[in-house]
């Protein structure tokens, strides 16, 4: 009896099912209801098509750019603060991949900004900050593939590599005139832009003889001698390669800095300044940087431990070893940077936190 009952009741619900599709289909043939009039189809079209116009007007508005490209620096900055563990370098990438769209996306409203006098201080600072994620290739960013990015033939554009290829490099000579210019302001706000926007551009024919010169100036503010020096610094890492204009003009201004007797410069710049002459190997200038073991700030001795490690002059070793032993160097940070630099200067051996070791080490080579 049961299996009859439980076949009754799937037939009625198949019956009601069928009913209903029945109804349904009635409805649609009929038209009743379902059809729409083509003018107000038409109507409803053209209102949403306003209405996103509208709503992209807003957003290229030149004050809500500002506000939306200040945000977005004052995070890149922030995140740049902070200790480069993998996770903050991804970060960062993130953060300069959405700048590089933004700034190519309101070019011309940055660039009116940067040129302007007239504009707010404050706000041309930032686009001349901006101004410094102009791309080498429009459409992607140099650091980070990736990122969504849609090609033009896939959006139904001719896609021209030749015709992206001068846009852009007529877009960073644009940049560049303007930040040259801006060096000159008379408000020191918009030359400290000005100052990040070179480093982070970095073109070839930057204007070195003039940052130099606002960092070797001892008139020139604390902000701008920072940021003047983090320019020069950004500038060489993302352009040195060889014997190059760059490097003639750089390497004279980092060492004329560092022959000042210690404690004439700003711990900040003289980190700067150290990472900087590290980089370029040269062994004579390893006697300039090795009194700055000896520094007060531990961030100085730990970027002067860095750059001898760099050139790896063989008789920097007892330099080094000395802030080895807890005796002399208290900070755990300075002796890790030590053991690492007497390890570059030993060709990879390590004798770890043993100073007898190591002097024994470099004593027979």
């Amino acid at each position: 009896m049961k299996p009859i009952r439980r076949s009754r009741g799937r037939a009625l619900r198949r019956a009601t099912a069928l009913s209903l599709l029945a109804a349904l289909a009635s409805c649609a043939s009929t038209g009743k209801g379902t059809k729409e009039d083509p003018a107000k189809l038409e109507s409803y079209r053209k209102q949403r098509l306003q209405e996103i116009k509208a709503n992209d007007a807003k957003l290229n508005e030149p004050a809500r750019v500002r506000i939306d490209l200040g945000r977005a620096i004052d995070e890149y900055f922030k995140t740049m603060l902070q200790d480069r563990n993998k996770r903050v370098r991804q970060r960062l990438e993130a953060l300069e991949s959405v700048l590089r769209q933004k700034v190519a996306r309101h070019f011309r409203i940055l660039l009116t900004d940067a040129n302007d006098s007239a504009t707010r201080p404050d706000y041309r600072s930032n686009a001349l900050i901006a101004l410094g994620f102009v791309e080498e290739t429009p459409g992607r960013s140099k650091l980070n593939d990736r990122i969504n990015y849609t090609p033009p033939s896939a959006r139904g554009i001719k896609d021209d590599p030749t015709q992206r290829t001068e846009e852009a490099r007529s877009r960073r000579e644009q940049a560049a005139n303007a930040l040259s210019t801006a060096l000159a302001d008379p408000q020191e706000v918009v030359v400290e832009g000005a100052l990040l926007g070179l480093g982070l551009l970095a073109v070839e024919d930057s204007p070195v003889v003039a940052i130099g010169r606002i960092l070797e100036d001892a008139k020139s503010s604390l902000a701008l001698r920072r940021n003047a020096s983090w320019a020069l610094m950004t500038m060489q890492e993302r352009l040195v390669k060889g014997e190059n204009a760059t490097r003639i003009k750089i390497h004279p201004i980092w060492q004329r800095l560092l022959s000042q007797p210690l404690g004439e410069l700003d711990a900040k710049v003289l980190i700067h300044c150290l990472r900087g002459l590290g980089m370029f190997r040269d062994r004579p200038d390893a006697k300039l940087i090795e009194p700055y073991c000896e520094h007060p700030v531990a961030g100085v001795r730990m970027a002067a431990l860095i750059a001898l490690a760099r050139i790896q002059h063989p008789d920097s070793w007892n330099v080094v070893l000395k802030r080895l032993e807890s005796a002399v160097e208290t900070n755990d940070n300075v002796r890790l940077v030590a053991r690492k630099a007497l390890m570059a200067l030993a060709g990879g051996r390590d004798r770890s936190y043993d100073v007898k070791e190591w002097r024994e080490l470099f004593q027979r080579k």
